[in-house]
């Protein structure tokens, strides 16, 4: 199949080639048709390069399109104002070649300001009308459209007729290249004056929408115009398109129109509901819903045939994150994800209201069809350059329907898991190797219901991790799979499977692999010591004890010469994975490795575009022990200026203040104060001078020091609460006391259950501290609230400076008071042991 699929797509470049070829020997040599026919000779060299020896001779052998070797009359799709659909089905009554009809212009027709729009014509109208067809441009015969057939891949025969788009005239391009020129310029005395001209330019294209749509020359002007234009300008001009939506989509400048026009639509239904009293806005969202839903019946028939196609895919694509919910970035964006295989701006059920039924029954349609597609258009569309990422298009739905069934289903039309399992399998496996197919693999794996997803690991991916995870394009798929791994079992399954392979990971630059797999043990809170443990045999096997020799294996210089980027990407990834997110020990055994380097490699770090987010994670690090983030910021002392001057060092100043004792801060001020000059040339210099208070340093020093003092002691405060709760710890007591009670209700109203959990089990002692990784342990608690001392301080101080107060006013009578409640407290407890029953006697007062 893919052998005949390179012979097809070989002749039809070919034949692309012959046709670019006559148009620019009849242009008498145009430069614009030079260009286009140089593209056309470097496509058609690319796709021999691909074929064999046999292949190439079969390609030669093949018999000319007319047999005879007569030359069919063959038409250029980039000559101006001329479009034939040579998708149509070729007249059958007619069995004579259409021959070439000649004329010459008539007077009536040169001296109207616009020609007629679209004219819908056949082959045999072609013969029995006269001026149907421009004088110099030939029609290409029966022959040739059944050979340009052939190549469509899965493509229906239709029973429209072929069209013909007549001519823009000269004075009209010039018109709408100064109407370009005006907007861009945007030097309007008004508002109203701009409108006044958007609304002459819309009255000027009334009769000829879709020949200016589809002219070179105009197209850019139509659609700077449709994206500032109202939007019942936009709903009228889009109406005016109506039986020719088809032709349009394939087209090679009017499909860059037709996707303006139809991202306009969403605005337009979401004004309407948000405008819920005007009735004019509902009047405009009912003719823009009618207008899409006439536009998407047009391309009813065609919807497989638009995924293959080079300019209607991006139709089809825009379309679909319409009916997903978007109302923007709806033209123009790389993917659906904004990159490879991404997650991003997953659709939401609740965007969708603003949609009508009939619009929201148009994706059904759409996922019907291609359910519904042959094998070959199937196994084909994984693979092709423009069907595949229509095809993550759709994938990205799923989240839109309740039931995972809808998913299930096409996820198993789309690998072929109703046939064969072997021929699945196959299949399968050559999508992951595949530079194309390997991205519809990633969209499957981000988007499967749990039990696919599992199917999808066990038949793909089970024992066979290693060898993907070192291929070019496999290792992508391999880095989703561990990304949206369900369970803590798969990543176990998964780890032991790559454990043994990390030198080979790191020694072929797949560190993408490593940083997932870490990434996957810091979520699930598993294999975090492994992983470690295996990290130190692959980087420094002679000394896997040694914190400074992983750091420099592990952050070493990646080989890039530029000057922002000097450190590996993945490796400060991974880094950054283990200080935020593994357990203490293991966050402060990399945080030591960091401390211990010398400072011109922090120094470098710091400024460099990712060294520079290790930095800020080591400093941040719940696990870091307060001596390492010292011992950091120590090695620092007299470079806080060529930090400051940086845009990335004053990241890192800025975290070192925020960190550093009063002590330190102090020498840091005072730099940065000697500098000042220097620094305020510079925005990020002056950035850092704001946020380490640099002015109120200088202007009242006391009084800075006296802020910082009182902050210290919230913080030492904070650190006693904290040293109490330990010692209370060791107690065993039954029930909870009424002020634990108290702090823990206080600490859930705060940062919730996640909040409630740790701060309630330091207030009371409740860690269990042999639980191992699973379990978090009272120091990282601890060092993790402490960022969140400033807010719960304001709390706790008051319940403080009451206990503080209460000895000073209860003395005399409320101090006699007190003994008297505690003696008729005691009273009403009964008899004391002591007595045996008998009622304790009162002291005489």
């Amino acid at each position: 199949r893919r052998q005949k699929w390179r012979m097809e797509e070989a002749a039809e470049l070919k034949l692309s080639l012959k046709r670019a070829r006559k148009a620019w020997k009849r242009s008498k040599q145009d430069k614009g048709l030079k260009a286009a026919l140089k593209a056309a000779r470097l496509r058609f060299q690319e796709a021999k390069a691909k074929l064999t020896s046999d292949e190439l001779a079969e390609l030669e052998s093949a018999p000319k399109k007319n047999g005879k070797g007569s030359k069919g009359k063959v038409k250029k799709e980039e000559v101006p104002g001329f479009f034939i659909d040579r998708k149509g089905a070729k007249d059958s009554s007619k069995k004579t070649k259409p021959k070439k009809r000649k004329r010459k212009p008539k007077k009536s027709e040169a001296s109207s300001p616009r020609g007629d729009e679209l004219e819908p014509t056949s082959s045999t109208a072609l013969d029995s009308a006269n001026g149907d067809v421009k004088e110099g441009v030939e029609v290409e015969d029966e022959g040739e459209i059944e050979h340009r057939a052939s190549f469509e891949v899965d493509a229906p025969v239709l029973d429209e007729k072929p069209t013909v788009i007549r001519e823009v005239r000269s004075d009209t391009i010039l018109y709408f290249r100064n109407v370009t020129e005006t907007l861009e310029k945007n030097d309007f005395p008004s508002e109203e004056d701009k409108a006044l001209l958007i609304d002459n330019v819309m009255e000027e294209m009334q009769g000829q929408e879709a020949s200016l749509a589809a002219n070179k020359g105009c197209s850019a002007s139509v659609e700077l115009v449709l994206k500032q234009a109202s939007d019942a300008q936009v709903v009228k001009y889009l109406g005016s398109l109506k039986k020719y939506v088809h032709l349009l989509a394939t087209d090679r400048c009017a499909s860059h129109v037709m996707q303006t026009a139809l991202a306009r639509v969403p605005g337009c239904l979401k004004a309407a509901k948000e405008k819920s009293d005007s009735p004019e806005a509902k009047e405009v969202a009912k003719a823009a819903a009618d207008a899409f839903c006439s536009a998407c019946k047009e391309l009813e028939a065609h919807w497989i045939d638009l995924f293959f196609d080079r300019y209607g895919s991006h139709v089809v694509r825009t379309i679909v994150k319409i009916l997903q919910g978007h109302t923007s970035n709806l033209v123009g964006t790389k993917g659906p994800g904004g990159g490879r295989g991404g997650r991003k701006g997953a659709p939401n059920p609740a965007k969708r209201d603003h949609l009508t039924r009939k619009m929201k029954a148009v994706l059904e349609d759409i996922l019907v069809a291609t359910t519904k597609a042959s094998d070959e258009t199937i196994e084909a569309v994984g693979f092709h350059l423009n069907g595949g990422p229509v095809i993550q298009h759709l994938l990205d739905c799923f989240p839109l329907f309740r039931e995972d069934i809808i998913a299930e289903k096409l996820i198993a039309r789309l690998l072929f898991w109703g046939g064969p399992e072997e021929e699945a399998d196959t299949y399968f496996q050559s999508l992951l190797t595949d530079r194309r197919g390997s991205h519809l693999v990633e969209k499957l794996l981000a988007v499967a219901p749990d039990t696919t997803f599992s199917k999808i690991y066990t038949r793909g991916f089970r024992g066979k991790l290693s060898s993907l995870a070192l291929h070019p394009s496999a290792n992508f798929p391999v880095q989703r799979l561990l990304e949206n791994l369900r369970d803590k079992a798969q990543v176990q399954l998964c780890f032991d499977e790559l454990k043994d392979h990390m030198s080979e990971l790191f020694q072929g630059h797949r560190l993408g692999v490593i940083w997932r797999l870490t990434e996957a043990c810091a979520k699930y809170e598993t294999r975090q010591r492994d992983c470690m443990r295996e990290l130190r045999k692959a980087l420094s096997p002679g000394d896997t004890s040694s914190n400074s020799a992983l750091v420099n294996s592990l952050l070493g210089p990646s080989g890039n010469t530029n000057s922002y980027r000097r450190f590996d990407i993945m490796g400060t990834a991974i880094a950054q994975t283990v200080l935020r997110k593994f357990d203490a020990k293991l966050a402060s055994s990399m945080a030591r490795g960091i401390a211990s380097q010398e400072t011109s490699f922090l120094l470098e770090l710091a400024c460099d575009s990712s060294g520079s987010h290790v930095m800020d994670a080591a400093l941040a690090s719940p696990g870091a022990s307060v001596k390492s983030k010292q011992q950091i910021i120590d090695a620092f002392k007299g470079k806080f200026v060529d930090l400051g001057v940086d845009k990335y060092g004053s990241f890192c100043a800025q975290r070192c203040y925020a960190t550093a004792d009063l002590t330190r801060k102090k020498w840091i001020a005072q730099e940065l104060l000697d500098s000042r000059a220097k620094l305020s040339a510079t925005q990020c210099g002056l950035i850092l001078l704001s946020r380490c208070r640099v002015d109120h340093y200088a202007s009242k020093q006391v009084e800075w020091e006296q802020e910082l003092t009182q902050q210290q002691r919230k913080l030492e405060m904070f650190d006693d609460f904290f040293d109490g709760s330990k010692k209370k710890a060791g107690k065993k007591t039954k029930t909870k006391s009424l002020q634990e009670e108290e702090n823990e209700r206080k600490a859930a109203t705060l940062g919730g259950k996640d909040t409630e959990d740790a701060f309630g089990k330091l207030a009371t002692g409740a860690f269990d501290k042999n639980d191992g990784d699973s379990k978090i342990s009272s120091v990282k608690g601890k060092r993790a609230l402490e960022s969140r001392a400033l807010e719960i301080e304001d709390i706790f101080r008051e319940d403080v400076l009451e206990k503080k107060k209460k000895p000073k006013k209860e003395k005399g009578s409320k101090l006699g008071k007190g003994k008297k409640r505690k003696s008729e407290k005691d009273n009403h407890k009964g008899p004391s042991k002591k007595s045996k029953g008998k009622p304790k006697k009162k002291k005489k007062t």
